[in-house]
């Protein structure tokens, strides 16, 4: 059975880290997989959180000298023992199928990946929310562009190779970018329907959902045209900066 190394990019995740680590530890009949925790946190509750939580799973703690999401996942991609490569957030939840549904990808063909997904809060605003997305995500694979989102993104090492990883230093939008650009490459994209993680809706704390899907879909179509939104853009987005 193939092996998946999972990358969980971190900044100041010591509340949500946990919970991810019980799912993963609780995952029905899994492939083999190890998870490198890249932290760029400036104190020690995320590690203390991360040795607290790892149980019996076998967990690499990597320290990040940079505030970068996509360094922190290419940096975790290096460390990586296995052709298959998870990127998630520290704040899902995976459902216990999920690792082993994650497992039938292929090694040996250019992919990436993108799983169902439900909110912890379930709200007609939430819904709705997931409604409008996954509509913009079937749309867009009719016409040959996945769209690929960071909280969980599957592809192998042959896809992450060919594409260089992922770009660096930009506000939001490298892991839509990612995936595009790998499609463009020929990577074919991954709908995973059977299984499905359970999203954090902290972000709806600060922002409505409207509000929030504009903003994500704004960001995507930049993506597919111009590439991820730099850090320079005055778009109001709290949750990209990492400073």
């Amino acid at each position: 059975m193939t092996g998946i190394s999972i990358v969980v990019p971190t900044l100041n995740e010591q509340r949500y880290i946990g919970q991810l680590l019980a799912s993963l530890e609780g995952q029905a009949h899994p492939p083999p997989f190890e998870v490198i925790v890249v932290d760029s946190s400036d104190d020690e509750l995320t590690r203390h959180a991360v040795v607290e939580s790892k149980g019996s799973l076998d967990v690499a703690y990597e320290r990040s000298l940079v505030k970068d999401i996509g360094a922190q996942r290419n940096h975790g991609a290096g460390q990586a023992r296995y052709d298959l490569l998870l990127f998630s957030d520290a704040d899902v939840v995976l459902a216990p199928g999920v690792l082993r549904e994650c497992a039938t990808a292929p090694v040996d063909e250019m992919f990436v990946g993108a799983i169902m997904h439900k909110a912890d809060v379930d709200t007609r605003a939430s819904r709705a929310g997931l409604a409008v997305i996954y509509a913009l995500i079937r749309t867009a694979s009719a016409v040959g562009v996945g769209v690929t989102n960071g909280d969980f993104l599957l592809t192998n090492r042959l896809t992450f190779d060919r594409a260089h990883g992922f770009q660096e230093g930009f506000l939001l939008g490298e892991d839509t970018d990612f995936g595009v650009r790998s499609c463009r490459l020929g990577a074919r994209f991954i709908l995973f329907s059977k299984e499905h993680v359970v999203a954090s809706s902290r972000r709806l704390s600060q922002m409505s959902v409207p509000k929030l899907v504009a903003i994500w879909s704004r960001a995507f179509l930049r993506a597919v045209f111009r590439g991820p939104t730099p850090r320079s853009s005055r778009i109001d987005y709290p949750f990209g900066t990492w400073t």
